[in-house]
């Protein structure tokens, strides 16, 4: 009788920490459930009131500032970081000519950080009222009466019509030129001054120092800029005076005075 009675006084004793236990737990996850809900409050609040939060850096560009990224993301004052869609940020951010990408990510505790990649000019083009400078897709990301970037070469020859800034251009003469810039190193890209391509069949480059560079029609551009990089660097090293270099890829030749 006795250990029937010790039996059912552990069941009961069992029974009651049984209990115990899941009011502990049913307490705790009703304390979970309060902390997730207060934090969601002050994260709805932050997100739907007008206050501060977070900041946001500009990196990778000298001519894009902040104030250029609020207005082509619609950021207002003050700045909220969780309210700024990154997908539609960037998609109207590309929309500025002198962007070519923009990424974004973020540094601790709170600052959105827009990595900035610009649109680099490749040549200048004349045109009806001044100058079109040009990306190397051909897009026009610059208009100007007179040349101001005397670091790219200028396509000559060329007749473009009617084109507008943010225009891309179609001659397949002056996409023949950029496929011919494009192919060079930095350094070879710097030693070119024009590319003319009023003779589709003839197109000729020159240098800096004035030499002239057959490279015939528009086939094999890429290959021929490759070829009349390491001829230019012959005729520099060995001190040639040449007239002029036949980038013609079968029978190259420099033509000597």
């Amino acid at each position: 009788l006795d250990d029937a009675n010790d039996l059912d006084k552990a069941e009961l004793e069992g029974a009651g920490e049984r209990s115990g236990n899941k009011e502990k737990k049913s307490f705790k996850r009703q304390q979970l459930i309060k902390g997730v809900a207060i934090v969601g409050a002050i994260l709805f609040a932050f997100y739907v009131c007008p206050v501060p939060l977070g900041s946001l850096k500009v990196t990778g560009s000298n001519k894009v500032t902040v104030e250029d990224v609020e207005v082509a993301g619609n950021i207002s004052q003050p700045i909220n970081v969780l309210k700024i869609s990154t997908e539609k940020f960037k998609s109207r951010l590309a929309n500025d000519l002198r962007v070519e990408e923009a990424t974004v990510s973020y540094e601790f505790p709170l600052t959105m950080v827009v990595n900035i990649k610009e649109r680099k000019a490749i040549a200048v083009i004349p045109a009806q009222f001044g100058y079109l400078t040009l990306d190397k897709k051909g897009q026009v990301i610059a208009s100007e009466p007179a040349i101001s970037n005397t670091s790219v070469p200028i396509i000559s020859g060329v007749k473009p019509g009617n084109i507008l800034l943010g225009d891309t251009v179609k001659d397949p003469a002056i996409l023949g030129a950029l496929t011919y810039l494009n192919a060079l190193s930095a350094d070879g890209f710097k030693g070119i001054a024009e590319v003319n391509v009023g003779d589709a069949s003839d197109i000729l480059a020159y240098t800096i120092n004035g030499l002239q560079v057959k490279l015939g029609n528009t086939a094999d551009l890429a290959k021929k800029a490759e070829l009349s990089e390491t001829m230019i660097q012959d005729v520099e090293t060995r001190k040639v005076n040449a007239q002029y270099l036949d980038v013609n890829l079968t029978s190259p030749y420099i033509k000597t005075r």
